[in-house]
């Protein structure tokens, strides 16, 4: 059943809330993963949420948690008035300000949760620009992506229900979805490769992407 019902596009006044569950079989073999090498680096762009926090407080890591995927999601490339090109350095500016990384750290997992699914153009480019120094050889980035036609206006908010399973929570009010294929995700997402992927019931399409 699909969880998130199609609105008329249009203001978020009167939205409410859908919650759902999503099955997460790569997010489960990852985290099996964690259990079996050393100390391992996870970048998590999404919310402090307790629960997440908890669950990955039983590996032996050091969680980053950016808190970005807001206000990834809501960036707008600056356009010059007199030649209408895009002004590239504010939105890296800003990009680089939200991701973490200025001593020259890198990480071995980056959840990225569905804030692929809100960039388009000049953003993703500029996003994919600044992920690539937060990369090592072997870091893997976690991602879902909406495949129905329409998603919800806002970024869902995810919580681990536990290894194999996630709790989302979306606004009911829609958008256009992207429906970025894996050729154009591994196109506008240079230095990563997708190693894996499944198309869950839920209407969401969960990835693994390999540096």
């Amino acid at each position: 059943m699909n969880p998130i019902p199609v609105a008329t596009p249009g203001t978020n006044e009167g939205a409410a809330t859908v919650r759902a569950e999503t099955s997460s079989p790569l997010f489960e073999a990852l985290a099996g993963a964690l259990g079996e090498v050393g100390r391992v680096s996870i970048l998590d762009l999404g919310p402090a949420i307790g629960g997440n926090i908890e669950f990955f407080g039983r590996f032996p890591c050091a969680l980053h948690i950016a808190d970005a995927v807001g206000a990834l999601a809501g960036l707008r490339p600056e356009i010059d008035p007199e030649t209408g090109a895009v002004r590239t350095a504010p939105l890296e500016a800003e990009i680089r300000r939200q991701l973490p990384g200025a001593g020259g750290d890198t990480f071995d997992v980056i959840l990225g949760w569905d804030l692929l699914n809100y960039l388009d153009g000049p953003v993703f480019s500029a996003f994919a620009a600044q992920l690539r120094p937060l990369l090592r050889h072997g870091t893997r980035l976690h991602a879902f992506l909406w495949s129905q036609p329409r998603m919800p206006v806002f970024p869902a908010r995810f919580r681990i229900l536990d290894a194999a399973h996630m709790g989302f929570e979306a606004s009911d009010r829609t958008r256009e979805c992207p429906r970025y294929t894996q050729r154009d995700l591994e196109r506008r997402l240079p230095g990563l490769h997708v190693q894996r992927s499944v198309l869950l019931r839920s209407g969401l399409q969960e990835y693994v992407f390999q540096a």
